[in-house]
């Protein structure tokens, strides 16, 4: 064998020895990872939006005004009990098993270029988590493990949605970034429009008026009261509130009325 065979063979072999090192040494000392980092951050995330939801269900108001033996106040007192498990790895498991549940719903909502298709995603997929017989056996084992006494369906109702909203909260983009879509409804169109939104209050405030001395006899009162004059500047008035729902709705001209209003 030459001596430039030699020198070919022997440079092959240093190259093969300097990348099996440089594997070894990877191995031992591996490149330092986010994984750790991106899991802890996503706990303290899950944690801190179920703790805004338990918050939310402690300081209810209406829901103080009514009798100590209802639904409403146990599900509260249920909200304390498991807010005061925060510091404990129970609770961490809960925020990560709700989140685990309700982030996909988001995130496939968001995919939608019109914001009404992205609601109705969004509801239509958090309803199967809400009657997900899986989901719900996870619930409440994870209540029982908690010593939780009342699991009441309305304490998961209130938690699930109030996770939602505040996880909607978290990730929504701010308003300047808002895709928007020109409008090109036909005044028969915006017609048949405005009557809805204007029902939907109307009807609101006539089913609320039915009950006396009790939550819904407030909010039938504050519904009578913003159709009057609004003189708060941070509320939305009536017809602010029509004007917003008519635009959503319509989605940019895609909402079709086939009869005159």
């Amino acid at each position: 064998m030459s001596a430039k065979a030699n020198r070919s063979t022997m440079l092959c072999f240093c190259w093969y020895l300097f990348f099996a090192l440089l594997i070894s040494l990877f191995n031992l000392f591996p490149a330092p990872s986010k994984t750790r980092l991106e899991e802890e951050k996503a706990h303290d995330e899950a944690k801190n939006l179920l703790i805004l939801a338990l918050t939310s269900i402690t300081e209810d108001i209406l829901a103080k005004i009514l009798p100590q033996d209802s639904r409403g106040r146990r599900a509260i007192a249920s909200a304390e009990e498991v807010a005061d498990k925060r510091d404990e790895p129970i609770f961490v498991e809960m925020a990560l098993f709700l989140h685990e549940n309700i982030w996909p719903a988001v995130v496939e909502a968001h995919k939608m270029k019109l914001p009404s298709n992205c609601q109705y995603r969004m509801m239509q997929d958090f309803h199967q988590v809400c009657i997900s017989t899986e989901i719900d056996e996870q619930y409440q084992s994870i209540l029982h493990r908690m010593e939780i006494s009342n699991r009441d369906r309305l304490l998961k109702t209130k938690i699930l949605n109030l996770y939602l909203r505040h996880l909607c909260c978290h990730v929504t983009p701010p308003a300047s970034s808002t895709k928007t879509v020109t409008s090109n409804m036909t005044r028969d169109e915006e017609m048949a429009l405005r009557y809805v939104a204007g029902f939907i209050p109307f009807s609101i405030t006539k089913q609320y008026n039915r009950y006396k001395h009790s939550k819904y006899e407030v909010m039938g009162r504050c519904l009578r009261l913003w159709k009057g004059t609004n003189e708060l500047d941070n509320v939305e008035s009536e017809e602010q509130y029509t004007n917003a729902w008519t635009e959503k709705v319509n989605r940019g001209g895609l909402f079709v009325i086939k009869e005159s209003v």
